[in-house]
């Protein structure tokens, strides 16, 4: 459950017809972040306001937007509130007690499902040392990596380009297969 919750007093900007506003009346909309919803990469480290894909525009259109994000204890959601109008709300814990969510007051609102730390998972040591192993074509190469060490296709992708220019990979034209030795050693340290 990823779901935040916009809330506005103006009409939507979307091409639909505008819906008729009563004086002191509100639109609440609601979109969650599964599926394509999300922007790219690790939401965790994204203020609650910038993980809905797109521009941006309809994030910051609306007065209010809760954002509800899963924590890393299962069962445990943050609430994040961004208002415009407002007095600015501490985000807070939410757990899911059958059949209610009741606050938590015990948990790290701080501490969302996925917070990655600041070292990279992969760096193109990987694709070295499976090279140092063996001479493989790329696509084998791609395969090794992205079996052995879980590494997606776009991180293969970014770290097969350093690769190829770093000092002591070598490309057998005729076989094109890569291979990786330094001058001196056996193999990769």
């Amino acid at each position: 459950m990823n779901a935040p919750i916009f809330g506005r007093a103006t009409p939507s900007s979307s091409t639909a017809p505008a819906p008729r506003i009563r004086p002191k009346s509100t639109i609440v909309e609601k979109s969650h972040f599964g599926d394509g919803l999300y922007s790219k990469g690790n939401q965790s480290n994204k203020e609650s306001i910038d993980r809905v894909s797109g521009s941006g525009v309809f994030a910051r259109d609306p007065d209010s937007v809760i954002a509800v994000t899963r924590h890393e204890v299962e069962e445990v959601f943050v609430v994040e509130a961004t208002l415009r109008n407002f007095k600015p709300l501490e985000p807070f814990c939410i757990r899911w007690e059958y059949p209610l969510m009741q606050k938590d007051a015990t948990l790290n609102p701080r501490k969302l499902k996925g917070n990655l730390s600041k070292t990279p998972q992969y760096d193109v040591k990987k694709l070295l040392g499976s090279l140092a192993e063996s001479s493989k074509t790329k696509a084998e190469l791609k395969k090794a990596v992205m079996e052995q060490a879980g590494m997606g296709e776009t991180t293969f992708r970014r770290l097969f380009l350093e690769m190829e220019k770093a000092e002591g990979v070598n490309l057998d034209v005729a076989t094109k297969k890569y291979s990786y030795r330094l001058a001196g050693q056996n193999q990769l340290s």
